[in-house]
């Protein structure tokens, strides 16, 4: 059984690798043009983000990328943090991997050049509610978190599962209702009636919107 295992971490560290250079390798190439249209008067600044935001989002994602890229260049460096998972387990987060990758072009795409690096809104952008949009609001941070919990459960990490478990109640709880402050600010009614039908990070299966009377 042990040998089993063994193959079963080897192919898995490489599935992890090949996710995550495709997913921000389509990540990058959209955020990119997103660049370039900033550069027609579309910009926005990092700086124009509050620093508290920038700051806590570095204080977890640090260690949660330097855990995941140590466990692809070198098992061993995670062991300390191992737990033994079924095999169920092990498959359900390569299966989350992989399925990163169409998920990363779905949403990419649907967003084309409205893609950006901060929580504020800029000029010229519009309200996406086509692709995954439609039922999703954020689905890019439910891409990301569903990319780092298939590394975690896959590697049979619990550092990687709990920080990942960490930045989804961060996403969810800080990052989401400031970014829909800049939303509703932007889109007034409409995102109102946007929220109403559709969930933070998956989809929802009942319209809250209340009809006036």
């Amino acid at each position: 059984m042990e040998g089993i295992f063994e193959i079963l971490d080897a192919e898995f560290r490489w599935v992890l690798i090949g996710s995550f250079f495709i997913t921000f390798s389509i990540s990058k190439l959209y955020r990119q043009r997103a660049r370039r249209a900033r550069q027609k008067g579309l910009e926005i600044r990092r700086g124009d983000e509050n620093v508290g935001m920038v700051f806590a989002r570095l204080i977890v994602a640090l260690p949660l990328f330097a855990g995941v890229f140590s466990y692809m260049v070198n098992p061993e460096w995670m062991a300390w943090s191992h737990v033994n998972l079924p095999v169920w387990v092990h498959s359900l987060g390569t299966v989350m991997l992989i399925m990163t990758i169409p998920i990363g072009y779905w949403v990419m795409s649907s967003l084309g050049d409205n893609v950006s690096e901060t929580i504020l809104t800029r000029p010229g952008q519009t309200l996406i509610q086509h692709g995954p949009y439609k039922w999703v609001r954020h689905p890019l941070y439910t891409n990301g978190l569903l990319l780092f919990m298939g590394a975690g459960l896959g590697a049979e990490n619990a550092f990687i599962i709990a920080l990942t478990a960490l930045t989804w109640y961060g996403v969810y709880s800080v990052i989401i209702p400031r970014e829909e402050v800049e939303l509703l600010k932007r889109f007034g009614k409409e995102y109102e009636k946007y929220m109403g039908r559709t969930g933070k990070l998956c989809p929802q299966f009942r319209d809250t919107q209340t009809e006036p009377v």
